[in-house]
């Protein structure tokens, strides 16, 4: 450039470039041309949701094979996997392992074209918490001549909308929800302001076992963490 100072050149994809320079001094002409690789991408899909302490997996699609991905030291983070989409070969596939130990500050992953590089892009990762059965315990709201109406308390927070929860009963003897089912599925909607779900099961007082359920939690298909609960 005529004052020396570096040209910024901006590609609208991501691609393999030519390019061309020349520099001119009264009669003498120099030419030179370069080849370089531009690096595209982004995180496709929702912002990863980790329950505190539990390890997921989360794949997504739109990043290159040679980038470097990086988080804070309060996320264990590690590549599992990266392919091309059987589907399509242009788009690259990459599973990483996730596991956050602090809900109370923000997260981001960030993808570098190299070790300590330009930062390619950046995604927030939603650290959460939920507990089932508080404090270890049912409560008796109602009794009936052949069984209990019990409620369960579940309390959580910075519980991410993209999130869903499955409430399952796996013991027989006549153990379910109030509505007369074995599973439910709810969401963050389901919480009031302060965080509280609770929900009711009816256990007959000839079952010989306890109102054992299992709370998963669920994003976009893939479950991130789960804890089964034990009347105490």
């Amino acid at each position: 450039s005529p004052n020396r100072r570096p040209l910024t050149c901006v590609f609208d994809e991501a691609g393999t470039y030519t390019i061309n320079g020349e520099y001119r001094k009264g009669r003498d002409t120099v030419s030179a041309s370069a080849t370089i690789e531009v690096i595209g991408g982004s995180f496709e899909g929702d912002n990863p949701a980790c329950l505190l302490g539990q390890t997921r997996t989360w794949t997504f699609e739109g990043m290159p094979s040679n980038v470097v991905y990086e988080v804070d030291e309060s996320v264990e983070m590690s590549v599992l996997g990266i392919s091309p989409n059987v589907t399509n070969q242009s788009s690259i596939v990459t599973t990483l392992s996730l596991k956050a130990s602090d809900d109370n500050r923000e997260h981001r992953i960030v993808a570098r074209v190299s070790e300590g590089g330009p930062i390619l892009a950046a995604k927030r990762l939603d650290a959460c918490w939920i507990q089932n059965s508080a404090d270890g315990y049912f409560w008796i709201v109602d009794q009936f001549e052949d069984s209990e109406l019990w409620e369960v308390e579940s309390i959580q927070r910075n519980l991410p909308d993209t999130v869903d929860l499955q409430i399952k009963v796996y013991v027989g003897g006549g153990v379910m929800f109030d509505d007369y089912t074995l599973e439910r599925w709810i969401t963050n909607a389901d919480y009031d302001e302060t965080g509280v779900y609770n929900f009711r099961l009816f256990h007959p007082n000839d079952a010989q076992t306890s109102a054992c359920h299992t709370f998963a939690a669920y994003q976009d298909g893939t479950m991130i963490g789960e804890a089964s609960t034990l009347k105490q």
